[in-house]
């Protein structure tokens, strides 16, 4: 508590000068072959000659089962063939179901060659903007980025972090994945904006170091390929109105983008320590953010591919009379709307490199099977490939998460270094526990 109080002081008063380094580069991987077996009596699945075991029985979440799901093993080295496993195994159709907010469905075949199933869950448990469930209430962003201090925010972002993994037990496997939207890259460059205190400021550079600096002592230091608490940043890009925001679009050049917007995701996407994002309702050259080349642009340079949401779907004009008047903002001086369609709209937006084919906003639609429709019939020329290449990042995140692992014992994830972690608020604290200074 009393590191906590400190941090908290520091990062109030603090305006000194700090110091700075810069970024990092990419990955991608194809798949192999994956063979299954037994051994010794529990079943395993190999794959480009790294074995993994399958879940038990008694890997389930009360009706959920997961029995079947081949399990990580905690090295680094492994994780790209581990990954590449389980996207064999969910097939095109698990691919869509992530896009789609689904839990996709493995398939394999036993020792007897009979087709056997599996569940694979990609829930990662968010918290709200920083401080707003009840966590440590810390200055804004941009008070924040006046201490210049990057060792100072990778404190408070540890500290924010150990509160994330306390409020979700690590033995149950739908609870141990946990993040939040925090760390805010979008650039600040409009002090008029209702929002401008959300962010870091305008400087680009700055923007990378911060919030790399509050993500990374978010993710923790005791793993190489674990992150104890899931850092995502969301509103990314353009997200400078505060009132009539589904009408605003605003909008902003390519050039723009990449001297400011991008470079400020250039380190902490590249260093993996923000892995996903939520887009804004903002513009592009006139094209909604959401189906515009920046998710592209964020899935090559990050270290692992990125996860990537959506905020309201204000341009969704051809779904119904408020939906009609949201779109006004998003029309590009001669179409009111910039897609025809749901179909069409979500092609688009997988083509781009979003993760979520539109879900927001329109629970009345099968995304999935729109999905689906898609990509058979290779609407704006959307393939599996395309899909594939989405979705991968979300089996890559769970697995850092730890909700992947090999259980021990207790049902606790084996491999995975934070799962004794309790803090003040803690939702596992028993009376005689003892909270750390988290």
């Amino acid at each position: 508590m009393k590191m906590k109080k400190l941090l908290t002081i520091l990062l109030a008063a603090s305006i000194v000068a700090g110091s700075a380094q810069v970024p990092g580069l990419t990955m991608q991987v194809q798949a192999a072959q994956v063979q299954t077996q037994e051994s010794a009596g529990s079943a395993t699945a190999t794959y480009n000659g790294k074995t993994f075991n399958r879940a038990s029985a008694a890997y389930q979440d009360g009706d959920v089962s997961y029995e079947g799901m081949p399990l990580y093993n905690g090295n680094a080295e492994d994780l790209d063939d581990y990954v590449n496993l389980i996207m064999d195994e969910i097939g095109v159709d698990g691919w869509i179901s992530i896009l789609a907010g689904k839990s996709p469905v493995g398939t394999y075949a036993d020792e007897n060659g009979e087709s056997k199933t599996y569940n694979v869950p990609i829930t990662v448990n968010r918290a709200a903007d920083v401080g707003l469930d009840g966590e440590t209430q810390w200055p804004n962003q941009l008070a924040q980025a006046q201490t210049w201090n990057i060792d100072l925010l990778k404190q408070a972002g540890s500290v924010y972090g150990d509160e994330m993994r306390s409020k979700y037990a690590t033995s149950s496997i739908g609870t141990t994945a946990v993040g939040a939207h925090a760390a805010q890259i979008d650039a600040r460059m409009n002090p008029l904006s209702g929002r401008y205190d959300e962010g870091y400021g305008e400087d680009a550079f700055m923007i990378g170091e911060m919030a790399d600096a509050w993500a990374g002592g978010m993710v923790g230091d005791e793993s190489d390929v674990y992150m104890k608490s899931i850092p995502q940043t969301k509103h990314w890009t353009t997200y400078n109105s505060e009132f009539f925001r589904l009408q605003g679009g605003n909008n902003v050049s390519t050039r723009t983008f990449y001297e400011y917007y991008g470079k400020a995701a250039e380190k902490p996407f590249s260093d993996g320590t923000i892995t996903g994002y939520m887009s804004s309702y903002g513009n592009m050259n006139r094209v909604p953010t959401t189906s515009t080349f920046i998710h592209d642009f964020a899935q090559k340079i990050s270290k692992d591919g990125v996860t990537t949401g959506c905020d309201f779907m204000a341009e969704y004009g051809y779904i119904d009379e408020q939906y009609r008047l949201n779109a006004s903002g998003f029309s590009n001086g001669y179409d009111k709307l910039y897609s025809s369609s749901l179909l069409d709209r979500t092609a688009s937006m997988i083509l781009a490199g979003h993760i979520q084919g539109g879900t927001t906003g329109i629970a009345d639609a099968d995304i999935a099977q729109t999905i689906k429709t898609a990509v058979e019939n290779h609407v704006e020329g959307l393939t599996e490939d395309d899909v594939y290449k989405v979705a991968r990042p979300t089996i890559v995140t769970m697995a850092r998460s730890g909700a992947l692992d090999e259980r021990d014992e207790n049902g606790q994830p084996r491999y995975y270094p934070y799962t004794d972690i309790k803090t003040d608020h803690s939702s596992k604290n028993k009376p005689g526990d003892r909270a750390s200074d988290g």
